[in-house]
């Protein structure tokens, strides 16, 4: 599921008043599923041999602080948004000229 597709289903959610079992209900196991997914890849990372030039290591301070934000429990529904950002790139306001359009 997309990160829009998540916020969709976040803003329905909040416009249906849907109960947390219900939402629970239907998402638990797409969730593990993906948490799982999550896991595995960390765990062939603390396995694999080598070591990481400076843009792997952004990326994987990247993925590690993406799991902080999923754990923060600040009630605001916002983790979708937060994660998006922090995968972005900085808005450049000569973007057009940088990829030539």
């Amino acid at each position: 599921m997309s990160v829009a597709s998540h916020q969709a289903a976040a803003d329905r959610a909040a416009s249906t008043r849907e109960c947390k079992p219900q939402v629970l209900a239907s998402t638990f196991l797409e969730l593990r599923a993906k948490l799982l997914e999550v896991a595995a890849g960390f765990d062939r990372l603390d396995l694999a041999d080598g070591s990481l030039d400076d843009d792997g290591a952004k990326q994987l301070a990247d993925l590690r602080a993406a799991t902080e934000i999923l754990l923060d429990d600040c009630g605001d529904a916002q983790r979708a948004a937060r994660l998006q950002k922090l995968f972005s790139r900085p808005y450049d306001p000569q973007w057009r000229e940088v990829y030539g359009l």
